[in-house]
């Protein structure tokens, strides 16, 4: 008799709560909430109809995507409410995020300086389509972008994206001690694609790209000597992906794979150059709060003609030198522990310490390469904004006995 008492209790208990490890199909999915993100678009990022059938583990998964998606502050709730018998009511009750953000962003560290204004729209017309533009000046260039991108084209998994940028300017390829130039040239260029794919939290994904990118030459130096005065590219991209990641409040959990495949064909000769580059990282989650992270990249490519590789893990190769160092082949690592130092319930602040490390082979040099450093930095996020406020790293080049600082406003740390 008490088993019996025992086993109807949990089941009860199990009821009450909205959860249930057995199926039961959704008569109704309830949404609270949201002001600005339309209840479709919602639909659309979890890809839940009524009739279905759910359990724990889908409701887990719905909260999952909700927390991707961006858009959303951390503290959504989703739970599946049994009614009778087999059939359950999906609630979701969450709050927006402000999305739209124009304002000031730009950089200053020891050897660059960069400043303009971005405008940027992550969730543009409650769709949960992204829309960004801007504009900058550094010392020596001024550049301009525009893209967008719907990750739910037509309703389906599919993203659909399109880009648009310009260049006018010097460009300088530097050596690893960022004092000595390699080669420079003044160009302008400007470039058009159209991406279609899709990628998931969880899973393989795929992105494949198409485009154009146009340069104007003016008097280079170094091997860009050789550049001729005009040159078109077509420019084809294959990206695959791999994840395994779980959201927890402003970080994510698990392992990520990307390969980036690039080839570019010049107009004029069809002669190809091929681009790649492989990504690997996991993330841990220490105490439900605290963020490790390892991270490998690698590189190859043969190619002078536009913007080369950039070197290192997660934090962006703050060891090296800012601007741009050419590269023909490289490979690179990063552990990054990011402790949560203060979390009021709007945001949190976090003290980023990290050490990098790398190997490459510069571009028209024989002999590779090698730089290491530590670094630390702070991060300030907000819950009820889609992207970081603030950032900054301070890092130690061993190698070269170098100090480095980088700030940025409207972005992490400068990346």
């Amino acid at each position: 008799m008490n088993k019996y008492i025992a086993v109807t209790f949990m089941v009860l208990s199990l009821i009450s709560t909205g959860l249930t490890a057995e199926e039961y199909i959704i008569s109704d999915i309830v949404i609270t909430g949201n002001t600005r993100t339309r209840d479709n678009t919602i639909l659309d990022i979890i890809n839940v109809t009524q009739g279905e059938t759910a359990d724990e583990k889908k409701v887990e998964e719905v909260k999952q995507k909700l927390l991707a998606s961006g858009i959303f502050q951390s503290n959504l709730n989703v739970n599946l409410n049994i009614i009778s018998g087999k059939e359950g009511v999906l609630t979701i009750e969450l709050m927006d995020r402000w999305t739209l953000l124009p304002l000031p962003a730009g950089f200053v560290s020891s050897d660059k300086w960069l400043a303009g204004a971005v405008f940027i729209e992550s969730n543009l017309a409650g769709l949960n389509q992204l829309l960004v533009a801007g504009a900058f000046i550094s010392d020596d260039n001024i550049f301009g972008f525009s893209a967008w991108n719907n990750p739910a084209f037509m309703g389906t998994e599919y993203s659909l994206g399109v880009s648009l940028s310009g260049d006018d300017g010097k460009k300088e390829h530097l050596d690893v001690t960022g004092e000595n130039i390699l080669a420079s040239i003044d160009q302008t260029m400007v470039s058009a694609s159209i991406r279609l794919g899709r990628t998931y939290s969880s899973g393989f994904g795929w992105r494949g790209s198409t485009g154009i990118m146009s340069f104007k030459y003016g008097e280079g130096t170094g091997y860009f000597a050789e550049s001729s005065e005009s040159n078109m590219y077509w420019k084809n991209g294959l990206d695959l992906s791999w994840n395994n990641l779980f959201y927890i409040s402003f970080f994510n959990e698990g392992a990520s794979i990307h390969l980036k495949n690039t080839l570019y064909s010049e107009f004029t000769t069809m002669k190809t150059e091929p681009v790649f580059q492989l990504d690997l990282s996991h993330n841990f989650i220490i105490a439900d709060r605290h963020l490790f992270r390892g991270n490998i990249k690698a590189g190859w490519q043969n190619r002078t003609d536009s913007t080369p590789l950039f070197l290192g893990g997660r934090e962006g190769s703050r060891a090296l030198p800012s601007g741009d160092v050419a590269v023909k082949r490289y490979v690179s690592g990063a552990l990054t522990f990011e402790p949560v130092i203060f979390k009021p319930d709007w945001g949190i602040f976090t003290l980023p310490v990290y050490y990098e490390a790398g190997l490459f082979q510069p571009l028209k040099e024989e002999f590779p390469v090698s730089w290491n450093g530590p670094g630390i930095g702070f991060r300030f996020y907000v819950d009820k904004v889609a992207i970081p406020a603030l950032g900054a790293d301070f890092t130690w080049n061993i190698n070269e006995r170098t100090f480095k600082v980088v700030v940025s406003v409207g972005g992490s740390g400068g990346e």
